[in-house]
């Protein structure tokens, strides 16, 4: 299995790249030690490939992953959200062993990472 991302994850990564200029910019997905369970998820935008990364295919947007974080989100699923309350990105991972409550951080049997607050964790795109 690989990364996966739903209709509307694809739909808002597409209105993200568009406000960059549509460049060959890429957008990183990766893991972080931090937040509430150990492992905090991550995007951000970048301009180039490095040499370890894989990059699977999304159709017109470039995804980058790095090799630890590629095993790690190999089942992993990234939704997307937008309601009254709060808008943002969902990883949705069947191979967590625990999860925090605000659902940015994980730990996982293969590596259970270092807890610490969620305020540790890395920004995410909205």
């Amino acid at each position: 299995m690989m990364l996966t991302f739903t209709d509307a994850a694809v739909e808002k990564i597409r209105s993200l790249h568009a406000k960059e200029g549509g460049s060959p910019v890429a957008l990183r997905v990766f893991l972080a030690p931090g937040g509430c369970s150990g492992l905090s998820y991550g995007m951000t935008w970048e301009a180039e490939k490095k040499d370890a990364d894989t990059e699977p295919s999304l159709e017109d947007v470039r995804i980058l992953l790095d090799p630890s974080s590629t095993y790690l989100l190999r089942n992993v699923t990234v939704d997307y959200h937008d309601s009254l309350m709060q808008s943002g990105f969902d990883f949705i991972n069947p191979d967590a062993k625990s999860t925090c409550g605000c659902g940015t951080s994980f730990s996982s049997e293969e590596v259970p990472g270092e807890p610490g607050n969620c305020e540790t964790a890395p920004s995410h795109l909205r």
